[in-house]
Order: structure tokens, then sequence, then C-alpha cells
């Protein structure tokens, strides 16, 4: 099982509860609770020690050196100098839903979307897409027409309904993100140091 999949399991009914906030991350008694199957994900499966990170940051009692926790972003891809030997983790938590600016989202629903917010970085004022798509060369009932058929009022009609479907019901139309794997610890030669600290 890969660390993304057991994550949308955990977080499925939502995020963890930490008493004065609540995150989609697992760190401390949480964390402990999940950690047998977090050894088992498939990004671990070089790794020959897992331990757990009970503090962010660490003073070595011989060196007195400090040792912090690095954070790392998880994408799809595998940095395996990091995953190999021993790894000490923090804490592992799903990022907000982030949007590609430069992805061109498909249609969610009736040939519309109703894109992420974004902020003008001018003014920092928030902006909303609401994305229409249509064929002109079809009429509403999906039958070709001809070049000469004026059917302007029978397009803009249908772009209107599906635009107060959207604004009655925008959940139904919005564009989801992605979330990604940010986790805090010491991973390949830097989790020796945390090794002998325990």
């Amino acid at each position: 099982m890969k660390l993304k999949q057991l994550l949308d399991v955990i977080f499925q009914c939502g995020p963890l509860d930490y008493g004065t906030f609540q995150e989609y991350m697992l760190v401390g008694d949480k964390l402990k609770v999940a950690f047998d199957l977090i050894k088992e994900c498939e990004e671990f499966k070089d790794v020959e020690e897992l331990l757990l990170m009970p503090m962010p940051t660490m003073i070595h009692y011989k060196t007195k050196e400090s040792v912090q926790a690095k954070t790392l972003l998880l994408r799809d891809e595998i940095i395996p100098e990091l995953f190999v030997g021993k790894c000490a983790i923090y804490s592992i938590t799903l990022s907000p839903e982030m949007y590609d600016p430069k992805k061109l989202y498909k249609p969610v629903k009736d040939g519309a979307n109703f894109g992420p917010l974004r902020y003008d970085p001018e003014d920092f004022s928030p902006l909303q897409t609401i994305t229409l798509t249509f064929n002109p060369k079809m009429d509403p009932n999906g039958e070709m027409i001809s070049s000469n058929y004026h059917h302007g009022n029978n397009i803009r009609k249908q772009l209107h309904e599906t635009l107060d479907k959207i604004l009655d019901n925008p959940n139904d139309y919005r564009v989801k993100g992605e979330r990604h794997i940010l986790i805090r610890g010491e991973f390949g030669k830097n989790a020796e140091k945390f090794k002998e600290i325990k």
C-alpha cells in the first residue's frame, strides 16, 4: 500500500482533532497509533529502521549539536537516497488542496466547472472562474446544424441554464485539487545522529 492510500483511509472522515485545532496531520500519539501501518508502506520498503521522533528539534547529549526535523514534500516520486537505512519521523501531514495555475481543468459536470479560489498577486483580491464548454456546431439537443441555421438564442439559453445550475449547486461543479504528503523528520545519513540521541 502507498502512504497516500493509507492517509486517505485515515482521514476519510475529515481532519483529526488536536484540541485547539483540526488538521490532516499525524503527530505524537496519533502517529504512534498508525506507525506499524506506516512501516508497511511502499515508500519505506528500503528502510532498515523507522523511528518516531518525539520532538521537532533535539540536542545531541555528547556533541551538543542540534538535530532538527527536515520537511519533505512527497509527490509521486520517491527520493531513493533519503528512504534507506534509518529514518526518524516527527509528523506526516496532507498538504492543503493545491492547484496548478497552468493546468487546464476538464469540465466536472454538464460541460462546466467552478475553478479554484485564487488571489490576484497585485492587490490580493480573490478571483474565481466558471468555465462553460459548448460545441458551436451542435444545437442544445445534440444534433448537427447547418451553417445557415441561426441558433444563437438556443446556445445562449443553454449557457444561462448551465450557469444557473452552477450557482445553485457550486460544490457539484468544483474542481478537485491535489493533496501531497509532507513528512517531517530525519532521513538518510542525518537519521544516524538521531539514533545516538535516543
